[in-house]
This record gives structure tokens, sequence and C-alpha cells, in this order.
């Protein structure tokens, strides 16, 4: 976490995006970056990344993280749609991101390759920040 810092705090400088950083007792635990469309028919819709260290996944901060980008999305009022990219395999986040209204809008088959060489799907969630989707 501590690594991507550095990298993401210049790209957060931009207009549509954000880079937030939890910490706890000084030491940074869990990160979220979100990036809006570059074009003016993109700029209302954008992708999320969301990192929490290893030993502090389940105790909050994905959550915290994920509120404070929707306040901010809220507050951004060209922000409409918060997008993202999930590992089929990591239930975990994929049931954080449904509490949160995402829902999901495609799949990659084997778009991610384990360590151990095998293959897993990427899964595309969305969530509509100003009821901008129609719901199917």
């Amino acid at each position: 976490i501590a690594a991507l810092q550095g990298r993401f705090r210049r790209f957060a400088q931009l207009p549509g995006c954000l880079y937030l950083t939890a910490e706890v007792d000084g030491a940074p635990r869990g990160c979220l970056w979100f990036q809006n469309g570059p074009t003016r028919r993109t700029e209302h819709a954008g992708e999320l990344g969301l990192l929490v260290a290893r030993d502090w996944r389940r105790q909050g901060i994905g959550a915290a993280l994920l509120r404070a980008l929707f306040d901010w999305a809220e507050a951004t009022r060209w922000i409409e749609i918060v997008g993202l990219t999930v590992l089929a395999s990591n239930a975990a986040a994929i049931a954080l991101y449904q509490r949160f209204g995402f829902v999901e809008t495609g799949r990659v088959r084997g778009a991610a390759r384990f360590d151990e060489g095998g293959l897993t799907d990427n899964i595309l969630m969305s969530r509509a920040m100003k009821g901008t989707l129609d719901a199917d």
C-alpha cells in the first residue's frame, strides 16, 4: 500500500480523480483510487480500485473507503457511474460491493492468472450514483 501512495497522490490532482488512504496508528492499511473518463462523453463514469492489507480485511476499512468515495462522488456533480473489476474468486469483495449497491454488468472469462497457472474470470460491476442507469 505504501508503494502506491506516491504514484496515486500525483494522479489525484486531476479533477475527476480521487485517492484515499486508510491509516491505523499512522500506517497505511488500505487505499482506494478512482478515475473518471477523460472526455466530455465519458467524464460522468469512472473506475475504482480498492486494496486492503490482508491482516486488516473484514474490519470495515473497505466499507469506510467506499462511503468516502460515494460522498465525494455525490459532491462532484458530474460523477454518475462508478465501476470496478473484481476477481470472480474473491467472494468477500463481491459481497462487499453488492452490499454497497454494485451489480454485475459483465464478465471477462479467464482474464486473470494465478501464480499456480490457473485462470479466473474478472467480474465487471457498476453502481449508479444519481439514478442514471435503468433498472433491468
